[in-house]
């Protein structure tokens, strides 16, 4: 798979793990190939499995079901990471793989 534009360095230091996400891609998609979440829900912000924490960066977010991320855990920066993309490089937190 070929990335366009951008790439930023995604670091998770909980599992002393680093990898590489295109702007144009959904963070879930670099996360996969990264050897994280093997198992993944429905890749539509409907599941909830994909639920990390930014503790660092900017993401651009798509529409994620109030379901799974409230208001109060957003502004805490919790996402859906099929529903993220990066505007910078990342360090997360809270994965549950």
């Amino acid at each position: 798979m070929k990335i366009s534009g951008e790439t930023f360095r995604i670091l998770v230091p909980e599992l002393q793990v680093s990898f590489e996400c295109g702007e144009d891609e959904f963070l879930l998609a670099a996360m996969r190939r990264a050897g994280l979440y093997k198992q993944c829900g429905c890749w539509g912000g409907g599941c909830g499995v994909c639920k990390v924490r930014i503790a660092e960066g900017l993401v651009l977010l798509a529409v994620m079901s109030r379901e799974h991320i409230s208001s109060a855990e957003e502004a805490k920066g919790f996402v859906l990471a099929c529903r993220v993309k990066p505007r910078s490089n990342l360090v997360l937190d809270n994965l549950i793989c």
